[in-house]
């Protein structure tokens, strides 16, 4: 007769994850919502006192130190591309925007012409919904114009004053987003084996978080963008935005 019976381990791994994804994203996003509460903790213990210094510096020291239980080259990458992607959005649409600008008044006397590079280099499609930050659209966005940016294109651009730095920029945004993406990609089929004990751990954290950033988006009702930086599902699927294959 085979023995079905479970070790306690086994039903704990099985039943009791309290978090959807990956170990090391859930960590990161926590670490990502810990670092914004950090860079306005006076303002959050004016509202909340028991949140007074060391009160998130220890547990970014929790969040740290369970990160470096899944491997420090693991931790080190996730941190990493995490910051790009999360960074990158504000620079590459300000790039985008002064580009656009500057082809809308270079070529607004041939209107064929006109339409015919905004199409080229995606912003035709992509543009709008690019401006009220959609990840998707502004990763498509990049990638379409890094791909459509042919040395003709680029030289009647600048011949009519567009900055290459501008350019080069914008290009190297779409490589740096894919070169992140392979990064997570590559991370998300590491597997992590954990104990109880360990896992129990990273439960908590996230259940710590999580009541943080519901306390904290309370505090901030009426400010959209830091609404945003305290939700915890926006911040952890910023760790996964890729473009989508070709058509």
């Amino acid at each position: 007769m085979h023995n079905f019976k479970l070790t306690y381990k086994e039903v704990f791994m099985k039943a009791y994850r309290t978090y959807r994804g990956k170990d090391v994203n859930m960590l990161t996003a926590c670490s990502v919502i810990v670092d914004t509460a950090l860079a306005n903790q006076d303002y959050l213990v004016s509202k909340r006192a028991v949140w007074a210094s060391p009160f998130f510096n220890n547990l970014k020291t929790r969040i740290d130190g369970s990160l470096d239980l899944l491997g420090t080259d693991v931790a080190a990458e996730q941190r990493q591309s995490t910051q790009f992607v999360l960074s990158i959005q504000t620079n590459a649409i300000s790039d985008l925007q002064e580009v656009k600008i500057q082809i809308d008044e270079d070529f607004k006397s041939d209107k064929i012409r006109h339409e015919e590079i905004l199409k080229n280099l995606g912003y035709a499609v992509y543009y709008k919904n690019t401006r009220s930050k959609d990840q998707e659209a502004l990763v498509q966005l990049l990638f379409r114009f890094k791909d459509n940016l042919s040395p003709t294109l680029r030289n009647e651009l600048e011949t009519k004053g567009v900055s290459t730095e501008t350019l080069d920029r914008i290009v190297s945004y779409a490589t740096d987003l894919h070169n992140a993406n392979v990064t997570q990609e590559r991370l998300k089929n590491i597997k992590h084996t954990l104990s109880a004990e360990i896992l129990a751990e990273f439960n908590a954290l996230y259940s710590d978080v999580i009541g943080i950033a519901k306390i904290a988006r309370n505090f901030y009702k009426g400010n959209p963008s830091m609404l945003e930086a305290f939700s915890y599902t926006k911040v952890y699927n910023k760790l996964n935005v890729a473009p989508k294959p070709k058509k």
